[in-house]
């Protein structure tokens, strides 16, 4: 915090209850990208590609 004040910066840190998991922390990073609309579309589904490149991922929830 120190640092951040010297430097001149804003500290954003999410609550501690949500730091006990880099599960959480990264899905965390990924909505605060999101909320300054830092994101692209997802992939047209029908786009086919060299199976050395292209990962279909699917969620498992």
């Amino acid at each position: 915090m120190q640092l951040a004040c010297k430097e001149g910066l804003e500290l954003v840190l999410p609550p501690p209850k949500w730091c006990t998991d880099n599960g959480v922390m990264v899905a965390w990073a990924g909505h605060e990208r999101f909320a300054l609309g830092l994101h692209e579309p997802p992939p047209e589904t029908s786009v086919v590609g060299d199976d050395d490149v292209w990962v279909d991922l699917k969620p498992r929830w």
